[in-house]
């Protein structure tokens, strides 16, 4: 459930339609829950077009890194650096490219089988809900968001890999 989770939140990375910023920043409180028990994590991340930066703060610090094609996560706790390609996850830019607008402040988009619901707060993406096809029940919280505004600091975007991390590819 914790790996899924961390994957799935990437969403956020792309954007388009109604939906299409040059960038977005946020606080976030994520929730995924299944079989009666929930686990909360808690951070922040940066994204613009192709790149994003997601920090997660709690339960336990990773650094996920989304440039191009590739995904980078980063687990301080075990030392090790996860790679990744985009192919190997949803083309979540592509859930939002395809969102539709279902009221005021809702969107709905429906990719592999899964129903995404973005609800909106004063013209922001503030609440994002689905259930994964293991039957885990996720809830993104964002505040403090902010969007189009200039990215000062383009290297957030690159991961830096301590010095004797292990690395795993995928």
């Amino acid at each position: 459930m914790k790996k899924l989770s961390l994957i799935f939140a990437l969403f956020l990375s792309g954007f388009a339609g109604d939906l299409d910023y040059k960038s977005l920043s946020s606080d976030f409180k994520q929730s995924v829950a299944s079989e009666g028990k929930a686990i909360m994590y808690t951070g922040n991340f940066v994204a613009q077009a192709k790149n994003a930066y997601w920090h997660y703060q709690k339960p336990n610090v990773k650094n996920i890194y989304f440039y191009g094609d590739e995904v980078v996560i980063i687990e301080p706790d075990l030392e090790q650096a996860i790679y990744t390609k985009l192919k190997d996850i949803p083309d979540l830019a592509g859930i939002l490219r395809s969102a539709t607008k279902k009221s005021e402040n809702r969107y709905e988009a429906n990719f592999d089988g899964i129903l995404y619901k973005v609800t909106m707060r004063d013209g922001k993406p503030a609440i994002v809900e689905y259930t994964d096809k293991l039957d885990n029940v996720v809830r993104i919280e964002l505040s403090n968001v902010k969007i189009n505004e200039n990215i000062a600091d383009s290297e957030i975007f690159k991961p830096r890999i301590p010095k004797g991390y292990d690395i795993v590819t995928n």
